[in-house]
């Protein structure tokens, strides 16, 4: 302790003390009688075993003090209580002496045989030290100094002693011989004992032999019979012969509980008065006076704690074993009464103090005391503490202590709490000498209730806190509706089940017309609807199964109508929810009160109030006991319970264990700073007032202040008043608290849980003060803000607002905690609103650290849009984007050059950005075709795991898939625009024509083309989209984009080549340009199996020649027809090559035009070369139908192929005109039988023919020049009827 003051004068001194001695007294009045009765024993010749019993304090040692007194050097006391009570060690079943009994022996012996002057036990073998006379000191030296003499006269060593100066003596030189042998002799012997004396009296008592040993022989000095009784019996009986002592006392025997003690006295007694040596002349008597013994003792020492069913267990004797434990209490009473088998006579003593007159003798004592106790304390003093002994010796040190204590200035050091811990001083001697270290009983009482306050404070303010949950947010209707559809559901249930049908609970509802199912009326929604509208109705209904009498289950819905009033009366509960949550709201308010109210009490609670609280408990060996139960199982004694109970001993007792110099400080205070403050063990809660406050800073030394144990929240509210004198201390504080430990988070946890005011929800002054002042330095600040216990939430808010608009702008805070408080009532801060200011740094700063999101930043102000901008401290809308960036342009190509922090944040929350350009009408595009989009595809290639180098565009080096790149994909996906494809990274040209997002310019085609050719991704775009010739594309030959569309046969229809190239051509001629070269040539187009080729004829995209129908040769039949159909010039370069075998096809086509096949039908010959007869049959068939004249030489050329003889009559029937008779009649020849008849006459008379079409014109020419004579048609047989002319 620091400040250490002169003790001033007391008012009373030491010297004034009266004390009363605790040895025995004699009261003549009170034990007069003991004394008389034991002296009548005493006389008696056959009582040698005494007793006198009483209870502890009843006043033995006083009458046995007395009879020692009248006996003289007759009686002799021993005294055991110097061995202290302890346990002892013997079984009941043992026969060996216990190690506690053994002590026992060996301290009676001791106290005996040292009561004895040594000079009257001479013989003893206990050579004990005394002060020795010098003629007894000096045997030994000069017994040794004559040995030496005479060894010396043996080894003739003495002559060399000088001889006495006799020369002028004039005597005999036998005389003047013997003069000087007997001199010097002497003179030897008195130089040794002189020199030996001294050493052999250091020395003397202390050399012992236990053994001598010579060879494999010992002799042992130290042998140990079982007892010490045994062992030094010799002695006692010595003892006894030599002293006078005939009546020995034995007082605290009784302290050990072993009976076996007086088992072992007594029969040492007998052994005595039976010994013949003892008989000695008694009062004038000759004969042998007895040894009496006088026990000193309480009869509660023979009570045997074992029971009767212990002792059988344990019996030896087979009689008792034979015998069965009885439980008759008589029996037992006899047992434990067996001390008649010890003493020859029990004198019982009467106490005069008990419990209910020893209030009065305290009181009597208490009279002179210099500092008054209370009767209460003393009334509670005697019930506990029955024994006159302690009560004086209390009284004693309360006089001691008080004049050191009471008496050093401390105005609120009361006499009844010193005068209770002198009470439990006596009961509690060690844990009283532990409180000096602070590892007391009391010390662990002491902060188990400071544990348990803080405990109870924590649970309290999490109750607040849920209390203040509740009452916001709608919680309270929300919890009512689960409550009210609960009960409705088990409503709908019972009702369903009355009506006599097996139902369906799970019903459908309908209020006022409005339709609900059963899970939503657990929601506020139904319930409020119910109560708001007046003469509301609720139907519900649901599915009843019925079976009829043919055991049919038919189904039906069921219904039930209650109004409002019936529905609350079946739910036995308030439907009103309004009325109900301004009930409730009440209800929580007060309960908030209470808990206040509670939480206040706490602050100041000591021990006593604790154990009177019956909410207070504390976990004891796995079972919840009350504070009280704890104090009494902790201290050990109903006494020192009762001392905290009534208050007598409360938190300051340690002040009344030991005196402190004298100093200013209250006991209070003194008691902060013993228990806190010195050993430095912070309590935060400790109540002080501003008195105690003011004597501790003084008292406390250099930055004392700022050490953990003086950290309290009282402490703190004083230094935040604003005193000039007080702001050294408030600094040292603060520079504490902000190393921000645990310590520290409970020191402002407690101020501001102690400064909330839950009256009002505004923060206090020097709440607001202390969060400013520690704002720019306490980077845990905001933690320990937003995790406050106990305190009001706006308050809470209140104090973040303070601190954000006061930290420092560039330091690293700890803010995650605050974002939640942050994004919900950012509005209601006065850091986030109002005119611009110098904290808009520190605010946005808090915020960035928070993680925050502003859900709209319309209500900031001005100053704070690019600090939320730059930290992306805000939600992503189209409202937010637009008021931060400035205008509507909100493309990431845009964004990445003007706004550099919104574009990296939109990159990094795509799918909040897109949603956004979407919203609300007005759908915005993601990119707009410029060349920035190049540096927005590489960074969200980077997004999509692409390496990429900045430096470099490593997208040039292959074609990536939509799949690699997802971001990509899905920014095109919302991307309006057509791009130029030297903005795009060629990797990505694929995606951008799969997206749709390519523009079809020549230029961008042509680029496209030359690097990845017409691949299905520019191919899916060509299908939806034509290409276009704008007036910037270069002047350049196009026709290899013409070209590759065409070979793109993979992935485009012919149709849609030809379209696309025809598109162009359109383009082109719609300009003015002469971006291609058509027609194309043949070279200029693959072959391929297609309607390519008479599309492109069609279009006129080709040139219409033999080479370009020869890309259809190996092109399917109706390929080369659609060709041949489109061609214009077929009929022109047409021939057998050409159309080979297709001759019957063509003749045969519904689309090739007639010229052609009449061309092919009318020179059979050289068209139809390689045909076969089948398919010649068809060309000449084409040629009778389409009337086409066959000339002689491909008739002739039709038999030689051995067509059918009708089709060449047709056909010759087709050509009669141009034939002569000659030549039909050669053609008729050729025809074979039953044709060659007809040429020549003669013959069979009549042939029958088939009927073939026009037929009958070459009859009637073969009439005229033929065997013909005439003909007629039979129409039923369908044949020709030729009569031959006869020769």
């Amino acid at each position: 302790m620091a400040a250490h003051l002169k003790r001033k004068s007391r008012s009373s001194s030491h010297d004034d003390t009266t004390i009363e001695l605790l040895s025995p007294k004699y009261i003549e009045q009170e034990h007069k009688v003991y004394v008389d009765e034991i002296e009548k024993a005493l006389r008696s010749e056959s009582c040698r075993n005494l007793a006198l019993s009483g209870p502890y304090g009843s006043g033995k040692s006083s009458i046995l003090s007395k009879v020692v007194e009248m006996h003289g050097s007759e009686a002799v006391s021993i005294s055991l209580s110097t061995l202290g009570n302890q346990e002892s060690s013997r079984t009941p079943s043992s026969r060996e002496l216990s190690e506690e009994a053994s002590s026992i022996q060996k301290e009676i012996i001791k106290q005996l045989l040292y009561m004895a002057d040594p000079r009257e036990l001479p013989r003893s073998r206990f050579n004990r030290l005394h002060k020795a006379g010098l003629r007894r000191s000096l045997r030994a030296p000069s017994f040794i100094s004559l040995i030496l003499v005479v060894l010396l006269l043996t080894t003739n060593t003495l002559r060399q002693v000088p001889d006495f100066p006799l020369d002028g003596w004039n005597a005999d030189n036998l005389i003047k011989n013997w003069i000087n042998f007997v001199g010097k002799s002497i003179f030897v012997w008195l130089i040794g004992t002189i020199v030996l004396w001294r050493p052999v009296y250091l020395v003397s008592g202390r050399v012992r032999f236990d053994k001598l040993t010579a060879g494999p022989a010992s002799i042992a000095f130290d042998d140990r019979p079982e007892t010490y009784f045994d062992k030094y019996l010799d002695e006692i009986i010595y003892y006894f012969e030599e002293t006078k002592h005939r009546i020995v006392i034995f007082e605290d025997l009784d302290r050990f509980d072993n009976p076996e003690i007086f088992e072992q006295l007594r029969a040492l007694n007998t052994v005595l008065n039976n010994a013949q040596q003892l008989r000695r002349p008694r009062w004038g008597r000759r004969h042998r006076a007895p040894i009496v013994f006088i026990y000193a003792t309480r009869d509660s020492i023979f009570e045997q704690p074992e029971s009767a069913a212990t002792s059988f267990q344990n019996a030896k004797d087979d009689e008792l074993q034979s015998s069965a434990p009885t439980d008759d209490k008589a029996v037992h009473e006899i047992e434990r009464s067996n001390r008649t088998k010890f003493f020859d006579l029990v004198i019982p003593v009467v106490p005069f103090i008990t419990h209910r007159n020893a209030r009065d003798a305290l009181r009597k004592q208490m009279r002179t005391v210099s500092h008054a106790i209370s009767s209460e304390l003393i009334d509670l003093a005697a019930r506990h503490i029955p024994d006159y002994r302690t009560l004086v010796s209390v009284r004693g040190e309360y006089e001691i202590y008080a004049n050191k204590i009471l008496c050093t200035g401390s105005p609120d050091l009361r006499p009844d709490s010193l005068f209770a811990m002198m009470l439990y001083k006596a009961v509690h001697l060690k844990d009283f000498e532990d409180i000096r270290l602070g590892q007391s009983n009391l010390d662990a009482v002491y902060l188990k209730s400071r544990e348990l306050i803080e405990h109870e404070i924590v649970k309290i303010n999490g109750e607040l806190d849920e209390i203040e949950r509740k009452l916001g947010g709608g919680v309270l209707l929300s919890e009512r509706a689960q409550e009210l559809g609960k009960v409705f559901i088990e409503l709908t249930q019972i009702l369903s089940s009355t009506s006599g049908y097996s139902g369906n609970p799970d019903c459908s509802v309908d209020i006022n017309g409005t339709h609900y199912d059963q899970k939503e009326m657990s929601n506020v929604k139904p319930w409020r609807l119910l109560a708001e509208t007046d003469g509301s109705t609720v139907t519900f209904s649901y599915n009843v199964n019925v079976r009829d009498p043919n055991h049919i289950i038919r189904s039906f819905r069921a219904s039930h109508s209650l109004n409002r009033q019936q529905l609350s009366e079946l739910m036995k509960m308030d439907l009103d929810t309004l009325v109900w949550e301004k009930k409730r709201r009440e209800q929580l308010s007060e309960c908030s009160r209470s808990l206040s109210e509670r939480r206040q009490r706490l602050r100041h609670y000591d021990m006593k109030d604790l154990m009177e609280d019956g909410d207070v408990h504390v976990t004891l060996e796995e079972a919840k006991v009350s504070f009280s139960g704890y104090v009494r199982a902790r201290l050990g004694s109903d006494m020192a319970a009762a001392l905290v109970q009534h208050g007598y001993i409360d938190r300051n007792f340690a002040l009344y264990c030991s005196t402190y110099d004298e100093t200013a400080l209250s006991a209070n205070a003194m008691t902060f700073l013993l228990r806190h403050v010195e050993p430095n063990s912070p309590n935060v809660g400790y109540p002080l007032d501003e008195k105690d406050i003011e004597q501790l800073l003084r008292d406390l030394p250099a930055n004392g202040v700022a050490q953990s144990g003086c950290y309290n929240a009282n402490i703190l509210a004083y230094l935040l008043t604003p005193d000039p004198s007080n702001e050294g201390y408030l600094n040292q504080l603060l520079a504490a608290i902000v190393n921000d430990g645990d310590d520290e988070r409970s020191l402002l946890q407690a101020y501001f849980e102690h400064a909330a005011n839950t009256e009002t929800e505004v923060a206090d002054g020097k709440s607001i003060r202390l969060v400013t002042l520690l704002a720019p330095k306490h980077f845990g600040l905001f933690e320990v803000l937003a995790n406050l216990t106990g305190v009001n939430d706006r308050i809470q808010r209140q104090l973040v607002d303070v601190a954000m608009m006061n930290c420092a702008p560039n330091a690293e805070y700890r803010a995650e905690d605050v974002r939640d408080m942050i994004e919900q009532h950012y509005r209601e801060f006065e850091g986030f609103k109002g005119e611009e200011s110098d904290s808009s740094a520190s605010v946005a700063r808090v915020l960035a650290l928070s993680g925050a999101k502003l859900q709209d930043v319309s209500p900031l102000r001005g100053d704070l849009y690019d600090y939320v901008n730059q930290s992306s401290s805000y939600t992503i809308t189209r409202q937010n984007l637009e008021l931060l960036a400035g205008d509507k342009r909100l493309n990431l190509d845009d964004l990445a050059t003007r706004q550099p922090a919104m574009y990296a944040y939109m990159l990094d929350n795509l799918d909040d950005y897109l949603d956004a350009l979407h919203y609300p009408v007005n759908y915005l595009s993601a990119l707009h075709n410029t060349p920035r989009i190049n540096k927005v595809f590489h960074d969200l290639a980077g997004l999509d795991g692409i390496s990429l180098d900045t430096s470099t565009v490593s997208l040039d080096s292959e074609k990536v898939s939509d799949s690699q790149v997802p971001a990509i994909k899905r920014i095109l996906d919302n991307t309006r625009t057509e791009f130029t494809l030297e903005f795009v990274p060629p990797a990505l040209w694929p995606i951008v024509a799969d997206q749709g997002n390519l523009d079809l310019s020549m230029e961008n085609i042509q680029q496209y083309i030359e690097r990845y050719g017409v691949d299905r991704s520019l191919a899916s775009l060509l299908k939806e989209r034509e290409p276009h010739i704008t007036a910037n594309d270069p002047q350049s030959d196009y026709t290899p984009i013409a070209k590759s569309l065409l070979e793109a046969r993979d992935v485009l229809t012919a149709e849609r080549r030809v379209a696309l190239v025809q598109h162009l051509r359109t383009e082109e001629e719609q300009f003015g340009s002469s971006h291609f070269r058509f027609p194309l040539t043949a070279e200029q187009v693959e072959t391929e199996d297609s309607l390519l080729v008479g599309l492109l004829l069609d279009a006129g995209l080709i040139e219409d020649t033999a080479a370009t129908f020869e890309l259809t040769q190996n092109a399917r039949w109706k390929h080369r027809e659609f060709a041949i159909a489109k061609s214009t010039a077929f009929s022109e370069y047409m021939n057998a090559s050409v159309v080979d075998a297709d001759a019957a096809r063509i003749v045969g086509s519904k689309i090739i035009s007639d010229e052609i096949k009449r061309t092919i039908a009318g020179n059979i010959q050289n068209y139809c070369s390689n045909l076969s007869s089948e398919d010649l049959s068809r060309v000449a068939e084409y040629a009778v139908d389409a009337d086409v004249a066959v000339d002689l030489v491909s008739l002739r050329w039709l038999v030689s192929a051995e067509v059918e003889a009708d089709i060449i009559l047709r056909c010759i029937a087709v050509t009669l005109d141009a034939l002569d008779d000659n030549d039909v009649l050669n053609l008729i020849d050729n025809l074979g039988e039953p044709y060659l008849r007809l040429s020549q006459p003669g013959g069979r008379q009549r042939v029958d023919l088939p009927a073939s079409l026009r037929f009958d014109r070459v009859l009637d020419r073969l009439k005229r020049c033929g065997g013909v004579s005439s003909w007629q048609h039979d129409d039923k047989k369908n044949q020709y009827r030729v009569n031959l002319r006869r020769k």
